[in-house]
């Protein structure tokens, strides 16, 4: 769900993780609205994307620091090939964390993939259309 056995680079994570630390978590709210949700789905309920958005505010600095440290040291692309079960990839069309293309070459690395983007989407397209992401789950735990 919006995720890949690689995410960003290294570099930008650990910089992230030295911004938390001198600034806090509070910090990444702004930055965080742009990637997370698209534009539109912040006019349209701002009120939601509020919510999840100040969780941020509660975040321990440096749990966080330490977890965007264990994503710059995550890379699991060559691994992909080895999966045994499905890979059914689940993407926002306008995801800046997840870029589509990279997306597609996961699932096809993958013996068994599927890849499903999601229209109108960012980061959390779970949040933005949980309509379209439930009806894909189903859908896809259904099929054999």
């Amino acid at each position: 769900m919006c995720s890949l056995p690689r995410i960003g680079t290294p570099e930008g994570w650990r910089q992230r993780a030295s911004e938390v630390r001198a600034q806090g978590t509070p910090s990444l709210v702004t930055g965080s609205a742009s990637r997370w949700f698209t534009t539109e789905f912040l006019e349209r309920e701002p009120d939601a994307a509020a919510r999840i958005l100040h969780r941020l505010l509660d975040i321990d600095d440096e749990s966080y620091a330490l977890c965007v440290e264990a994503l710059a040291a995550t890379d699991l692309r060559s691994r992909v090939g080895e999966l045994a079960i499905p890979l059914n990839l689940v993407v926002g069309d306008q995801d800046p964390v997840i870029p589509v293309p990279e997306a597609e070459a996961v699932v096809a690395a993958a013996p068994r993939g599927s890849l499903h983007i999601v229209p109108g989407t960012s980061h959390l397209a779970a949040v933005e259309r949980p309509d379209l992401v439930a009806a894909l789950i189903t859908t896809e735990s259904s099929t054999p």
